[in-house]
């Protein structure tokens, strides 16, 4: 897949795809030499205004018509109005009454996902950003509030049960919270899956050093040198590679640090108020040696050796299914098994529904 730095320039490609019908849109791509033409930026340009409150006109998008350059104006019009972020629908998934919630991963973005969000998992996916990406408004540094704007997020778009969501290592946590809320308030959660979430535990790095980890894992992805006592120097260099876009300030760049290490240190921090009951899936790698991989329980005997299973036993129940790969934790969403494990048990979790319950987004 082409790679996409941040949300904007993420969403539009989707979008770009799903009405020019192309399988790649690299952000400096014009859209009329990839087949678009002005009936087809008309609908583009309407969903933009729709999705985001940015109205741009066809004569402004003619004169510089990339993902690059439109990404880059809907930022700053949405930084400037000071908007506040919603969950929104992946251009290109399909069409359908029940949607699959998906939360980012530890970055608190989405393009990270891009494999997962691109695949056809048979059901309309909405996604979720963490709250504070753009600087719009400040982010959240607990669990608890971030399960709970999400859900009222999806309230306020029309987000229904029954549930479906997904989270991924730190986003596990936030998916678990979300899906006890619903339950607590007599909703029906589905389908519940995570993505090998994070032991709860105590740690003693704070929030400076979780910021320069995400520092130090995009210059390794960028193939810079990581120079941990001089950030700036860094973010230059990142710079220079292309990884950070031109139109993003710094500020906007170590606020982005700064969800990152706050998502970890809440995921830690996060101690449940009780257990969920219903329907859950538990997804692992071979990170917390939990065995071959192939399918199990967790209520199988190895379950109680096992310290990573032993300890979730207690907040999911016995029969939940765990489905094991033979990969790291990192790649733990993006394998093509994941795609397979995760459209697999959305249809089990569909067909195990008594009555379809009409829901809208």
């Amino acid at each position: 897949m082409a790679r996409y730095r941040e949300h904007y320039e993420f969403y539009l490609a989707l979008l770009w795809k799903e009405i020019l019908g192309v399988r790649q849109v690299p952000i400096e791509n014009d859209f009329f030499a990839l087949g678009g033409d002005a009936a087809a930026a008309r609908t583009m340009l309407a969903d933009v205004e729709r999705e985001f409150g940015v109205r741009v006109t066809a004569d402004h998008f003619a004169a510089a018509p990339t993902v690059e350059a439109l990404a880059r104006h809907v930022r700053e019009a949405r930084q400037a109005s000071a908007a506040p972020q919603k969950p929104f629908r992946v251009p290109g998934s399909p069409a359908g009454p029940i949607p699959l919630v998906y939360l980012y991963t530890v970055e608190g973005e989405l393009t990270y996902s891009d494999r997962m969000l691109t695949a056809d998992l048979g059901v309309p996916i909405v996604a979720v950003r963490s709250i504070g990406m753009d600087m719009e408004e400040e982010p959240l540094s607990t669990v608890e509030a971030m399960a709970a704007r999400h859900v009222a997020d999806l309230d306020e778009l029309g987000v229904r049960p029954p549930y479906f969501v997904v989270g991924v290592c730190t986003s596990g946590n936030i998916a678990f919270e979300m899906a006890r809320i619903w339950q607590e308030r007599g909703d029906h959660v589905a389908f519940l899956g995570l993505f090998e979430p994070p032991l709860m535990r105590e740690i003693q790095q704070d929030k400076a050093y979780f910021v320069q980890d995400h520092v130090r894992e995009l210059c390794k992805v960028s193939e810079v040198d990581f120079t941990p006592d001089r950030l700036d120097q860094c973010v230059q260099a990142l710079r220079e590679s292309g990884e950070i876009p031109e139109s993003f300030s710094d500020e906007l760049f170590m606020r982005q640090a700064e969800v990152h290490a706050l998502n970890v240190l809440a995921a830690y921090k996060y101690r449940p108020a009780g257990r969920f009951t219903g329907h859950a899936v538990f997804y692992e790698s071979q990170a917390f040696d939990c065995g071959p991989a192939g399918l199990a329980r967790l209520s199988d005997p190895q379950t109680a050796t096992n310290v990573y299973e032993s300890f979730w036993s207690q907040y999911i129940p016995a029969e939940t299914l765990v489905r094991r790969q033979d990969c790291d934790h990192r790649s733990i969403d993006l394998t093509r098994k994941a795609r397979e494990f995760l459209r697999e048990d959305i249809a089990h979790a569909l067909n195990a529904l008594n009555s379809a319950v009409p829901t809208s987004i």
